[in-house]
This record gives structure tokens, sequence and C-alpha cells, in this order.
């Protein structure tokens, strides 16, 4: 009975500590994760809200000067994703522009900052947009196919069939139709991308821009394509798009990084 007792003694005893070693831990991560945010706010502050405010709203003081207008955080709407649309872009998504910046645009790079840093930022840029789960979905785009005059060529039919002409010009340069009457989502001129400039605001690797065509860009006139094309049109498209800018994949390669954008800056 003696040995019973001793025994059962020393398992509630364990128990007991196991448990506050649980709760310590869960009480420190939880302590890390609002650090984390806290720092995010800090460095938000000092980095990012001249241009998209203090709210994420994207009427920071220098806002109303930035073309095109800095991101309004709190619509909850991603230009540039890895994630089908209506999906929340991913962690990673977010990290990527902090790192890369935009393209065509204001938005800079920072990868002179420490990595730690940039994903507080990104992760506090997700409180303003009110994003609490992970994307049910991340499109991969897997590998290319080999680039042949048959699917240039098919990438042209696709391209007239589309009518991306409309929009981008029937050579590229941004002056379809319907270009000078594009808005996007909070009423703002949002003119369609000129091929012929080789510019891309989510990098312009085949990888890239076929993330583009497939997720297409949340808050602006460019749809998703990715139930109106199959797989091997939305390559094909991509590849003729290259060659409105005069590469055309075989004595041109095509960028295979991303690289960081350091803008002038575009005022109104």
């Amino acid at each position: 009975m003696e040995r019973f007792t001793k025994g059962l003694y020393v398992k509630v005893f364990a128990l007991v500590i196991v448990s506050f070693m649980f709760f310590a831990v869960s009480g420190s991560f939880a302590e890390t994760k609002d650090m984390e945010l806290e720092r995010g706010k800090t460095l938000y502050e000092r980095y990012c809200a001249f241009c998209h405010g203090k709210k994420g709203d994207g009427n920071g003081p220098a806002g109303h000067v930035l073309f095109p207008k800095p991101r309004d955080f709190t619509r909850g709407l991603f230009k540039v994703r890895t994630t089908p649309t209506g999906e929340p872009p991913s962690d990673e998504d977010i990290f990527n522009i902090i790192k890369f910046g935009v393209p065509g645009s204001s938005m800079p790079s920072f990868i002179e900052i420490r990595e730690g840093d940039m994903k507080a930022v990104a992760k506090y840029v997700k409180k303003f947009a009110g994003i609490t789960a992970p994307p049910a979905r991340v499109i991969q785009p897997g590998t290319p196919p080999p680039v042949t005059p048959q699917l240039l060529a098919k990438g042209k039919e696709v391209y007239n069939a589309m009518r991306c002409w409309e929009c981008h010009g029937y050579e590229g340069r941004g002056d379809g139709p319907k270009a000078a009457t594009l808005k996007d989502d909070w009423g703002q001129i949002a003119p369609p991308n000129p091929f012929i400039k080789n510019i891309y605001k989510g990098g312009g690797s085949p990888q890239d821009i076929y993330l583009r065509f497939t997720t297409g860009m949340s808050g602006s006139p460019m749809p998703s394509y990715e139930d109106s094309l199959t797989d091997g049109e939305r390559w094909a498209v991509i590849f003729y798009n290259y060659t409105l800018s005069g590469i055309d994949g075989v004595k041109v390669p095509f960028p295979s990084t991303r690289k960081e954008n350091k803008p002038s800056i575009v005022l109104k």
C-alpha cells in the first residue's frame, strides 16, 4: 500500500509539472505572438504609414499624390497573390510584396530590413485586412512548356479570342479601346499594363505572370482566367505577351527571378 501511494504521488507530481510546462510554453507563445504584432505595428508606422496611413486605409500623408494610390488594406483586396479569386493572400504573398516591392508603382522593396521584421509587418497588415485564417488553396504554377512557334501562335489566338486587346491593345501598348475607361474598386483610374515595357507588378518570370492570369488581380479590372482558359492556353498567352516586348523565349531568355523594385516616385 505504501509503495502504491508513493507511486501515485510521483504520477500526480509529474502531471502537475507537465501541466505547468504546457501552460508556461503556451503563455510564452502567446506573448511572443503579441510581441511580434507590436513590433510589426512599430515598423509599419515607421516605414509604411506615410503612404498607406496609420489605419491602413491608403490615406497616409503621401497617399493623395501617388499614382497608383497606395493600397487600402482594410478592404482585404490584394493584387499579387498565389491564391484563387476571393481567397486572402498567404503570409508569404504579403511578405514578398514587402521584400520585393511592386514594379511599375511607388511601392519600393524593403529587402534591406531583417526578414523577421518583414514578417512582423506582414502580420500587422493582415490585421488591417481582418485576415485570421490561412487561404484554402495556394496555386503552384508548375513547369512552363517549351517555347515553340506553335505555342506562340496559339498564344496570339487566345489573346485575340479573349479580347485582351480591348484593354492592353493589339501591340501590347496598353492603348486598347477600353483602356481609358478602366477603374479599380475604389473608383481610381486603372490603366492596363503596357506589355511593351516588360514591367509586371508581381514579377516578370513566366511563373509570376502565370499567377496573375490564374488568380486575377483583386481590386483591379484584371480578372482571373482560371476557369475560362485551360492551363495550356494560359501558358501560351503568357509567352505571346513576352513577344510584345521583344522577348521571343528562344533568342532572348525569359526573366527567371523576381527583382526588388526601386521606383522613381510617380506623382499625380
